[in-house]
């Protein structure tokens, strides 16, 4: 339990500059925060040192992060800053304010053919993948709030979020594991531009899971899932989503799996989605129906969406 938030709040974030957290960073803030994250890793000592750079934020340069034997994660640049940064070094605790930024995300492969590893490398060293979140912790009011947090696969390719969390004490590890009982999300807003991300990233994992092999053309499954997903979207209460929003999801439904253009969702909570309230929908997924599970979990949540499809996509 000790880091399970802090190491939420500074790697499980995808990366983002904001205004700053703390002036400048030291060599003993860098290498402390640092070592307690590294040490979660199988081999830490393959990890680089990080350093202060020029803006006073913690850097490095070059990591490579394993996820097994054979591969890992490569991150061209990773840079962190944070405020009361002791309370996570000395006490396991989240900083009160996190700032994180990284480039040049990939992978690494070594599956013992000499040439494919080094052509793959050559493929993955010009990755222009970056990623970022600033995250700050309010202990008057208790909330967390995430702005400005990305996923940048390239210019034309992005995903961006915001989030509010209320009712979240972070003072220490007891008020912490209270706050899993209060803690609830207010507020969360996503965008994404989409120009060929999805097939790139999405479309492979997601096929594996949703079409079977031996039962009618993958399209005609594609298009029989399409119709279904439509179908519950039209099912929809207004009081959870307009009229206009069910329409542009089923349109950007309908633009799967090459969606080309802009989306949009926003998500307003009132009381807030806490734990007790997304167990009552886990209880209910499998059998009950949108028009249930929004009246029985969902109430008081209203979802806005808008899609605009670049011109002259197909």
């Amino acid at each position: 339990m000790k880091y399970i938030a802090a190491c939420v709040l500074l790697l499980a974030a995808p990366f983002a500059s904001g205004s700053a957290a703390q002036d400048r960073m030291s060599d003993v803030q860098c290498s402390g925060s640092f070592d307690a994250i590294a040490a979660l890793v199988e081999n830490p000592n393959a990890l680089p040192t990080p350093t202060v750079d020029e803006a006073g934020w913690c850097l490095i340069t070059d990591m490579v992060v394993p996820t097994s034997s054979n591969s890992g994660i490569r991150i061209g640049a990773l840079r962190w800053r944070a405020s009361d940064m002791q309370r996570f070094i000395e006490d396991g605790l989240p900083p009160r304010a996190l700032d994180i930024e990284g480039t040049g995300l990939g992978v690494t492969v070594q599956t013992g053919d000499d040439v494919f590893d080094y052509l793959l490398g050559l493929q993955m060293d010009k990755s222009q993948m970056a990623f970022g979140a600033s995250l700050r912790w309010d202990g008057v009011q208790n909330t967390v709030t995430l702005g400005s947090s990305y996923l940048e696969f390239n210019d034309t390719n992005r995903i961006e979020a915001t989030a509010r969390l209320e009712g979240a004490n972070l003072t220490d590890l007891a008020s912490m594991q209270t706050s899993l009982g209060t803690a609830g999300l207010r507020n969360l807003m996503i965008k994404s531009e989409f120009d060929g991300w999805f097939e790139t990233h999405a479309v492979v994992m997601l096929g594996n899971i949703l079409l079977k092999s031996g039962e009618g053309a993958p399209q005609a499954q594609v298009d029989a899932l399409k119709g279904q997903v439509i179908d519950v979207i039209n099912t929809l209460p207004d009081v959870f989503m307009p009229q206009n929003s069910r329409a542009a999801l089923s349109a950007f439904v309908e633009s799967l799996p090459s969606p080309r253009g802009s989306a949009q969702l926003q998500l307003r909570a009132d009381p807030t989605l806490g734990a007790v309230r997304l167990g009552r929908l886990a209880s209910l997924w499998r059998d009950a129906t949108a028009t249930a599970l929004v009246e029985t979990g969902l109430d008081g949540v209203g979802v806005q969406f808008t899609w605009t499809a670049t011109e002259g996509a197909k």
